[in-house]
């Protein structure tokens, strides 16, 4: 787990320091937040979203709260779901991380909204959106990945 929090940390600054939009950037984060719901109780769950959001606010300075507030929204649904449905399954990752991304882009819209009143709401919609596509669809590669080496390692 360590190791991927340091792999995240990594990507996150590789994809701002090359310049990538910021809403073609996948939040990891986001995704050691999912794929840590294997490894935890719910409870510590919960306190490990908390935790790393927190640290998260603290390093970025901005938008207090919202990595806290994210996370522990997509640590909820997971709890709330996780009886009627599949970790494993596909289609759930998707809509989660779907779901737990398209949150994030909406309290981002409203921050801007507040700000900035010059910004086109029609135009940032489209961003968000599509940055939820495109988490949705590279985090289930790598929420696979992750979630297949945790079953590897239990059985040896």
């Amino acid at each position: 787990m360590w190791l991927s929090l340091i792999i995240s940390f990594f990507l996150e600054w590789l994809l701002s320091f090359l310049g990538i939009p910021i809403f073609l950037r996948i939040d990891f984060f986001l995704l050691i937040v999912i794929c840590t719901a294997y490894l935890f109780q719910p409870l510590g769950h919960l306190l490990f979203s908390i935790i790393l959001g927190f640290f998260l606010d603290i390093l970025s300075g901005r938008l207090w709260g919202f990595y806290i507030a994210t996370y522990v929204f997509t640590s909820s649904m997971i709890r709330l779901t996780s009886d009627r449905a599949e970790m494993f399954s596909y289609l759930y990752q998707a809509i989660l991380l779907f779901l737990s991304s398209l949150v994030q882009g909406l309290v981002i819209i409203l921050y801007f909204l507040g700000s900035y009143h010059t910004i086109h709401f029609s135009y940032l919609i489209k961003l968000v959106f599509l940055k939820s596509l495109i988490t949705s669809i590279i985090g289930v590669v790598i929420i696979n990945w992750f979630l297949t080496g945790l079953v590897e390692m239990e059985f040896h």
